[in-house]
């Protein structure tokens, strides 16, 4: 539950920033999903909220890239948001470095 509310709370955020026009989440046909998808002109953010820093990038959020690339915008980027633990990578972030 704890998790869910993490997710919502960076939605929340998110909503506040860029208006719900702007903020999407991608799905696959096997029900895989990119938890946000930040849409600015030209440019696609993927984001993806992880209670705990994962070890490395979520593979799902590399290949999004592409699919979501070619279906929306060009796809500049993407975050991990995690709340515990250590970012191990630069693209890993805790949520108040959300802003980009």
């Amino acid at each position: 539950m704890v998790g869910a509310v993490f997710e919502t709370s960076v939605y929340t955020e998110l909503l506040k920033r860029y208006g719900s026009q702007q903020v999407g989440y991608w799905r696959t046909t096997d029900k895989r999903e990119v938890d946000f998808i930040v849409r600015q002109p030209g440019v696609t953010l993927l984001i993806e909220t992880k209670l705990t820093f994962p070890h490395g990038t979520p593979p799902l959020l590399k290949a999004a890239g592409a699919a979501v690339g070619d279906a929306v915008a060009e796809v500049e980027d993407y975050r991990v948001v995690g709340l515990y633990g250590r970012p191990a990578e630069d693209r890993m972030i805790y949520p108040w470095q959300l802003y980009f």
